[in-house]
């Protein structure tokens, strides 16, 4: 069975940051495998279901991509049956979404590690936007609301295009050896570690880092210790406004500088603290096929890369995340699969009022509310595991008592809380700076 000093499982924003990190470290060369995850059993059952979010059946069919889907979980929430799933593919769920780069405040920060500070995730940020060539955007405009919060409009800055990721994987994975098998279970051997894949095969490696995101960690977790039968984890529960505006300066603004359908951010903080966070979403900018996608509709090939431009529509659907905003979603294994077993809802109705107050601030009209189904909110964070289903703890905590401390999850899993703010960047900060941490012992 082949030997390695270090196997990292994902190819996600978590597994490039963790290879970064690994690059950083002190020590000397060391022999690295990295599982992707694709196999041929993580093909998509059904391409064109409409069970599937709209916006990944629009990628993966403009994109032809295989083997992208490693793990459904059937849910139902909201009057809506629908699958959350595990990706299988270079650039993990940035394939989909997730390209949105925005740091995290200070007054947000909390340790997703013991000793992690916020000057560490700082230096992470720096290295992070220098290898992506990305810079903070400046504000269009801003101003102090009622009881002391104040409000910012901004650009919205996106890695572009998609592929970047897979761009950045490559080149973070160059000189280590990439395994395209997908990993079943982990073992713990006399020193060192047995990965074991879906065909019985596997590799030894004397660290693990698992990037797998939280429903793959999960996954991961569950079938290596049969008596962890239970896992829990926590989303933001995003709403949408859909509102309208007639010649609005800022969105006019916004248009000018983006070429994305996301095309602008409002932030509302109080004494430097995130408290809502909106993206504005540009229709024109809307793919063709995700709208057909979104009614259930056959996408076309012809409309590949087309976006919505003749439809000079005043109307803006606003994503709006707030502070206390989230759905706790319990996770069963029954059998080999994975199952959604119940969703619990933490409503923020100040949170929600606030955010109204901001988009009418910023000249837009409210028309209609929709919620978001759970678990669609991909701001997926703090998985926990159980045996019984009642007594739970981190998943940090149990990697650590079952496998010790050479195994080492750096996906969401492990990040106790987050901000309103899109976590994409914080969670490459984290993996960057945790998997340096192991490594310099």
């Amino acid at each position: 069975m082949p030997r390695f000093d270090v196997a990292i499982v994902g190819a996600g924003p978590a597994a490039i940051g963790a290879l970064w990190g690994l690059q950083s470290a002190q020590g000397g060369s060391r022999t690295v495998a990295v599982l992707p995850g694709e196999t041929g059993a993580g093909d998509m059952p059904r391409p064109d279901s409409t069970w599937v979010h709209p916006k990944v059946r629009k990628v993966i069919f403009e994109a032809r991509m295989q083997r992208v889907i490693g793990q459904f979980v059937p849910t139902n929430s909201l009057g809506k049956s629908y699958y959350l799933f595990e990706t299988a593919c270079r650039g993990g769920l940035t394939s989909f979404w997730g390209q949105q780069f925005v740091r995290l405040l200070k007054p947000d920060f909390v340790a997703a590690m013991p000793g992690q500070t916020f000057d560490d995730y700082e230096a992470a940020f720096d290295l992070i936007e220098g290898r992506l060539g990305l810079a903070q955007p400046e504000a269009i405009d801003g101003w102090t609301l009622p009881d002391g919060f104040d409000l910012v409009i901004r650009p919205t800055t996106i890695v572009e295009p998609i592929d970047s990721f897979v761009h950045q994987f490559a080149l973070a994975s160059a000189g280590t050896t990439v395994i395209r098998q997908r990993l079943t279970r982990l073992e713990r051997a006399s020193q060192s570690y047995r990965l074991v894949f879906e065909d019985g095969e596997g590799i030894e490696a004397g660290r693990v880092i698992l990037a797998s995101g939280v429903i793959g960690t999960a996954r991961i977790l569950m079938r290596s210790v049969p008596e962890l039968r239970h896992a829990r984890f926590r989303d933001h529960m995003p709403v949408f406004l859909h509102s309208v505006s007639l010649g609005n300066r800022h969105c006019r603004t916004a248009r000018r500088q983006s070429t994305n359908m996301n095309m602008a951010s409002i932030e509302v903080t109080r004494a430097g603290q995130l408290c809502a966070f909106l993206s504005i979403y540009n229709v024109r900018k809307m793919p063709a096929n995700l709208l057909l996608a979104h009614f259930g509709l056959p996408m076309l090939g012809a409309l590949s890369g087309r976006n919505l431009e003749i439809l000079p529509l005043p109307f803006y659907p606003v994503q709006t995340w707030t502070r206390d905003s989230f759905v706790e979603i319990d996770l069963e294994r029954a059998d080999e699969e994975i199952v959604a077993r119940r969703c619990r809802f933490q409503d923020n109705p100040e949170g929600l009022q606030l955010a109204r107050t901001a988009l009418k601030a910023c000249g837009l009209r409210e028309i209609r509310l929709s919620p978001t189904p759970a678990g669609m909110g991909f701001h997926y964070h703090a998985l926990q595991l159980s045996e019984d289903g009642v007594a739970y703890d981190s998943a940090r905590s149990q990697i650590t008592r079952l496998f010790g401390d050479d195994v080492l999850i750096v996906d969401g899993s492990v990040l106790p809380w987050l901000s309103p703010r899109p976590h994409t960047e914080t969670l490459v900060a984290n993996a960057l700076i945790s998997t340096r941490s192991m490594m310099n012992g």
